[in-house]
């Protein structure tokens, strides 16, 4: 029977991954830029009694009985009958409580900290990433009224360059008019924000200005001829 090279088998046998707190931390330290607000949140997971709690939950699953205060450890039998030797070791009640009660404010914590990071937009940047600062400035649209709206700063440096181009950078994203206020208001966002608006203003935004705007100059055009 014609059997797979062993070295090629290595290669092509399908690898297994499994979702640890090890491999979570490695990944997050690797991706993200440590700051102020990610590294308390990591740090938690790397509490000493996490460790003691992983190992009485081993203890209590593979040889010891969590609801009774002694356990048979060994069998013998001699010419007197048989003998039960109890184990010396049993799973300390009181230590798993304060144990329990440590890592169940560690949880709530965590989802507290997760949840101002996801709320308040606090997620830390990439370290791959080219920027270090991800802005959106505030800009009012005179033609609604002086409504504000936010535009990625990079549209704000593009229409400073464009000089008097009649087509802009910057326009209201919702009316689509370039009849702007802009304002030295900065908002400092995360990357992942700052990219998806980024990405709908060039991928949508932009395409539906241009071709309002190139409708209007040939309306303009026509009113003249």
């Amino acid at each position: 029977m014609y059997r797979i090279n062993s070295k090629l088998e290595q290669h092509i046998k399908p690898k297994r991954s499994f979702l640890s707190r090890a491999n979570i931390i490695k990944k997050t330290k690797k991706v993200f830029v440590t700051d102020n607000y990610l590294r308390p949140l990591v740090s938690i997971s790397n509490q000493q009694h996490w460790a003691y709690l992983h190992d009485m939950r081993n203890d209590i699953i593979h040889y010891k009985f969590l609801s009774q205060r002694g356990a048979v450890n060994l069998v013998t039998e001699d010419a007197t009958g048989i003998l039960f030797t109890p184990k010396d070791q049993t799973v300390d009640h009181a230590n798993l409580s304060l144990l329990l009660d440590k890592c169940l404010l560690d949880i709530y914590n965590a989802i507290e900290m997760s949840y101002k990071i996801i709320r308040q937009d606090l997620v830390p940047r990439h370290k791959d990433s080219e920027q270090d600062d991800f802005i959106l400035i505030k800009v009012l649209c005179k033609n609604e009224d002086n409504k504000p709206k936010l535009i990625p700063k990079m549209f704000i440096d593009i229409d400073n360059a464009l000089g008097d181009n009649p087509l802009r950078a910057v326009f209201c994203p919702e009316c689509f008019s370039d009849d702007l206020i802009i304002t030295n208001e900065e908002h400092h966002v995360s990357e992942k924000t700052y990219k998806q608006l980024a990405e709908h203003y060039i991928g949508t935004k932009v395409q539906i200005y241009f071709e309002k705007r190139i409708k209007e100059f040939e309306n303009t055009s026509e009113s003249f001829e």
